[in-house]
């Protein structure tokens, strides 16, 4: 019987943990803001610690994982900084154990699909990526005060931010350079005693980067706009361009993610349809994946994305943030 153990009463419980018991776990769900259970269930003999706490609780509730020698994996954003990245990955290497970071949508069919064709030349090198994701997340209905909108815990650069680096590294390359700017579109939310309390976090953002390949990205995005729109994101290689759209609508119903490719090649037109998956956004990526940590826990072996690649991204968060004009 394969024990997984996961802190983490929002993500965690409503995505995380049926994903989980579909792959033939035995799961447990304890709130991370109750140090004494988290504590308790981390003394006993878990296969996997799976932490979805907030960002600011990563660092201490995987080293508590680590000082019981489970494997664990860490939701995205990886901890607040650059450096508590640093000291996570450093201390499940020396406890050697397999660690895996949440950056989920790797596996999603359709961005698979994407990387299948990039990696085959289909359009010869990439020299440009552009990506445009807007949303009323955070809006409609006004999502209440709380760490994602403080700028020592949150915005929108570590809450989404992250998973979108990990996409251009896992598909493009290494980023190299990169320039930010960043706004602030809800200025002041209601705390959940219904007090206004001001909100010091970016909820936009526009980054440029430059991979180790030489290629360009542009990445424009925002979760407090009036309305959602697809996920649109651009490749453009020497002999081709990828086009994509993906129509989700993960936190409000109806609950569905759908995705055309569309190839451009030697003036032909190749259009290839993923989906429609019904339910939460997320669903399509997290249950392959979960297939994917059972298999690597249980056989001891590390896989991808681990640590590693949570460091990575944190370094190119904390950069991004860095370029921003003061």
């Amino acid at each position: 019987m394969f024990r997984a153990l996961i802190i983490g009463t929002g993500f965690g419980s409503r995505v995380v943990a049926g994903c989980y018991e579909e792959a033939g776990m035995t799961v447990r769900v304890v709130s991370p803001r109750d140090g004494l259970a988290v504590r308790t269930a981390c003394a006993e003999p878990f296969d996997l610690v799976s932490v979805h706490s907030p960002p600011f609780l990563h660092a201490e509730h995987v080293n508590l994982a680590l000082d019981h020698g489970h494997a664990v994996l860490c939701d995205k954003p990886f901890g607040v900084s650059a450096d508590e990245a640093r000291q996570m990955l450093e201390r499940a290497v020396e406890v050697g154990v397999v660690h895996l970071l949440n950056f989920e949508f790797r596996y999603d069919p359709g961005r698979r699909r994407v990387k299948e064709l990039i990696d085959s030349g289909a359009i010869g090198r990439v020299v440009h990526m552009n990506w445009n994701f807007y949303n009323s997340f955070s809006r409609t209905p006004l999502r209440k005060h709380g760490w994602q909108f403080d700028s020592m815990r949150g915005g929108w650069l570590r809450i989404n931010g992250t998973h979108m680096v990990d996409a251009v590294r896992w598909l493009v390359g290494e980023v190299v350079e990169v320039d930010c700017r960043v706004r602030t579109d809800v200025r002041e939310r209601p705390d959940k005693d219904g007090e206004m309390q001001p909100s010091t976090a970016e909820d936009a953002f526009t980054a440029i980067l430059t991979t180790d390949t030489g290629a360009s990205v542009v990445i424009d995005t925002a979760w407090a706009v009036p309305g959602t729109l697809p996920d649109r994101w651009s490749i453009i290689g020497t002999e081709g361009i990828i086009d994509v759209t993906e129509a989700v609508e993960i936190y409000t119903p109806p609950l569905v993610r759908d995705t055309h490719i569309t190839l451009l090649r030697d003036g032909k037109v190749q259009v290839e349809r993923i989906g429609p998956f019904e339910g939460d956004g997320h669903l399509p990526a997290m249950r392959p994946w979960a297939v994917a940590v059972r298999e690597a826990v249980s056989n001891g072996r590390q896989i991808e994305p681990s640590f590693l690649d949570g460091l990575a991204c944190s370094e190119v968060i904390d950069r991004l943030h860095a370029a921003i004009p003061h």
